[in-house]
């Protein structure tokens, strides 16, 4: 299971989450939590299972993230700004969370790339090699 520092409700127990630790330095939503929930189970068929730390947080972080980023990943610490996360439709939540996890632990480095995965695996939306759109 999961370390998991601060608040957070982890429902998913996996090879991944065995190897995860989980910081919550701010109050995490609940529609937040089950989207991270919804997420793991999402990628965990997809990813070889590392050593990895995932930050929620109000901020400020000790990185930059552009306007339009709600995660960002260094080596294997994934880091969620919550103001931006809390203002995104589900969907595209989950989208956040399946990008940061494939860029850590597949080592995808190319948004491109990355997003045409994320489709493979998330039915829900497609790429067009520039943005998602959603199927339904």
């Amino acid at each position: 299971m999961a370390k998991i520092i601060g608040n957070f409700n982890l429902v998913i127990e996996n090879e991944l989450t065995d190897k995860m630790k989980i910081w919550s330095r701010s109050e995490v939503p609940s529609r937040i939590q089950t989207l991270f929930n919804k997420a793991i189970e999402l990628v965990t068929p997809h990813v070889k299972p590392d050593l990895t730390t995932v930050v929620f947080s109000r901020g400020p972080f000790p990185v930059s993230f552009a306007d339009n980023e709600v995660g960002i990943y260094i080596v294997y610490l994934i880091a969620f700004d919550l103001n931006k996360l809390e203002k995104y439709a589900d969907d595209s939540v989950i989208v956040a969370f399946l990008e940061e996890f494939l860029h850590c632990l597949r080592h995808i480095y190319d948004e491109t790339k990355v997003g045409y995965e994320v489709a493979k695996i998330y039915p829900k939306v497609a790429f067009d090699g520039n943005k998602y759109i959603d199927k339904e």
